[in-house]
């Protein structure tokens, strides 16, 4: 972190994704016009196929300790964004964009019935692995243990900017709109003509995330 940074920042990149991913690499770039090293940790641990939320939440507190943390994470990487805040009092401003409010309902939901149980008996399931370019098996106990974690276990109030995509078909924008409506003392929700990933939306995205969290 260069030494004139008040802040660590920290970007969460989606399920299935990695630190190679377009809105990652493209905010690394806006951050570094402006001086500022934004730090995308690689979350599939210890692998894709051996990850658990408990593993990245421990993996991240333990990385970057007590300095002052402004976090962005996308789709899953926002839902891990908020259990991260929920115990590390260090994050004082959070950036979601299409945060997977809900995460494991929503995972079961698009799966389908089927789907789920062929997962649990077979004890992995391949899923298309954004950041590998093609299917990637996960074991099941990424869904057993996300089923323990929810978004309300932030319970303290900070600085939380919501964009989300109207056409979103992944993660419903009517999650984000209840979240914010009941933390309307610090949560904020923009919205834009767009899908889950935010496509073709990079201007509005810097906008607001330069605005937002840039010191």
């Amino acid at each position: 972190m260069a030494s004139n940074q008040p802040y660590q920042y920290v970007y969460l990149h989606g399920f299935a994704s990695s630190p190679q991913s377009g809105k990652a690499q493209f905010l690394q770039k806006q951050f570094a016009s402006l001086g500022i090293a934004l730090q995308v940790p690689d979350l599939n641990l210890p692998s894709f196929k051996a990850m658990t939320l408990t593993q990245i939440l421990t993996f991240l507190m333990e990385t970057y300790g007590e300095a002052p943390l402004r976090v962005m994470g996308s789709s899953l990487g926002g839902f891990l964004s908020l259990l991260w805040a929920a115990r590390q009092p260090a994050v004082e401003r959070l950036l979601l964009l299409a945060p997977a409010l809900g995460f494991a309902d929503r995972l079961a939901q698009s799966m389908g019935t089927a789907a789920l149980e062929q997962w649990r008996q077979q004890g992995t399931f391949a899923f298309h692995h954004y950041g590998l370019g093609g299917l990637a098996d996960l074991g099941y106990e990424f869904f057993r243990d996300a089923q323990g974690y929810s978004e309300l276990e932030l319970r303290r109030s900070l600085p939380i900017l919501i964009l989300h995509g109207t056409r979103d078909d992944v993660v419903p924008i009517s999650l984000s709109e209840d979240f914010a409506a009941a933390r309307s003392d610090s949560v904020r929700l923009v919205s834009a003509d767009a899908d889950h990933r935010l496509a073709d939306q990079d201007p509005w995205l810097w906008e607001y995330t330069r605005s937002f969290m840039a010191p």
